[in-house]
C-alpha cells in the first residue's frame, strides 16, 4: 500500500505558503535506488521515500540552506564520516544509518534503517558538541515540526481544518 504522506506534506507546504505547486519537485525511483546504494542501506522508510518522490529535489522554503536533495544525499554520509575522521571525531555513521540532511556541514540528521520502521526516530549529530541526540520519536513528526517552526499559525490552522473536516 502506498502511503498518502507525500501528498499530505505537499498540501501542508502549500497551505502554509512555504511552497507553490510548481516549486515542489521530487526524485525519480532510479535516483532513490542510487541514493540507497551510495549510503549503503537496503531499506528506506515509506514516509521518507514519499518525501523524496514528492519533494526530494525541491521542497520550497522548507530546509532552505540545508543539504537534503537527492543529488546531495548521494555523498552526504561518506563526506560526513570523512570530515569526522579528518577532524579527530570518534563518531561515525554506521552502514545501516541513513543521513537525510545536513546544515552547514556541521549538523546532520539521520535515522536507523536496520529495524525497517516506516516512521523511525530521528537523530541529530552536531559536530561542535560531538553528541548524537534523538530529536523526534517519528520522522513524520520531524517533518511536521519543521513546517510548524517556519509557519506556526498557518500550520495550526491547516491542522484544525483537516482534523475538523
Amino acid at each position: 500500500m502506498v502511503s498518502p504522506f507525500g501528498k499530505q506534506m505537499r498540501e501542508k507546504l502549500i497551505a502554509c505558503q512555504l511552497a507553490l505547486p510548481h516549486t515542489l519537485e521530487g526524485c525519480t525511483e532510479e535516483q532513490i535506488d542510487e541514493i540507497k546504494v551510495k549510503q549503503r542501506v537496503n531499506f528506506l522508510p515509506e514516509i521518507y521515500r514519499q518525501f523524496l518522490l514528492w519533494m526530494g529535489r525541491n521542497a520550497g522554503d522548507l530546509y532552505l540552506g540545508s543539504d537534503y536533495t537527492c543529488n546531495r544525499l548521494l555523498h552526504l554520509k561518506d563526506e560526513a564520516n570523512s570530515d569526522f575522521e579528518r577532524f579527530g571525531h570518534t563518531f561515525r555513521f554506521a552502514d545501516d544509518v541513513f543521513v537525510f540532511m545536513s546544515h552547514g556541514g556541521y549538523v546532520y540528521w539521520y535515522f536507523d534503517t536496520k529495524d525497517k520502521n516506516d516512521d523511525p526516530s530521528v537523530y541529530m549529530y552536531h559536530e561542535s558538541n560531538r553528541v548524537s541526540v534523538k530529536v523526534d520519536e517519528h520522522l513524520s513528526q520531524f517533518f511536521d515540526d519543521s513546517i510548524r517552526e517556519l509557519a506556526p499559525q498557518a500550520f495550526e490552522e491547516y491542522m484544525k481544518r483537516n482534523l475538523d473536516g
